[in-house]
């Protein structure tokens, strides 16, 4: 992800109609992308890895909320923090990076039905 840079304005000796000036992606404006990447079976439940890659002007700490397909017991990564409401996971994570694994206990199968990220203050 590029560096945001401040945009700087100039005052130039000739007249103008009009200056306009756009400094990016906003605050609200991030995604995230869950992959599966691997699956371990255990008979009726197992343990199943995904990776997360966010797009957007990432704050120093997000909300990550991920709804799977079946019920979860157990998820963690991302260095963050997991909130369990299944088969909703929330993570709350602190200086998160661009792209990282999150893991997810529950019945065989699992899979992502939706995902959402928020910036938070």
């Amino acid at each position: 992800m590029s560096t945001y840079q401040k945009p700087v304005a100039a005052q130039i000796a000739t007249e103008a109609e009009g200056i306009y000036m756009a400094s990016g992606a906003t605050e609200g404006d991030i995604s995230a992308k869950v992959t599966k990447q691997s699956e371990e079976s255990w008979g009726e439940s197992g343990q199943t890895t995904f990776k997360v890659a966010l797009k957007g002007k990432l704050s120093n700490r997000i909300k990550l909320t991920i709804v799977f397909d079946k019920e979860i017991t157990n998820a963690w990564g991302g260095g963050g923090s997991c909130e369990i409401s299944s088969p909703k996971a929330i993570f709350d994570i602190y200086n998160p990076s661009d792209s990282f694994e999150i893991t997810a206990q529950g019945k065989t199968g699992l899979g992502v039905t939706d995902s959402y990220v928020e910036n938070v203050k």
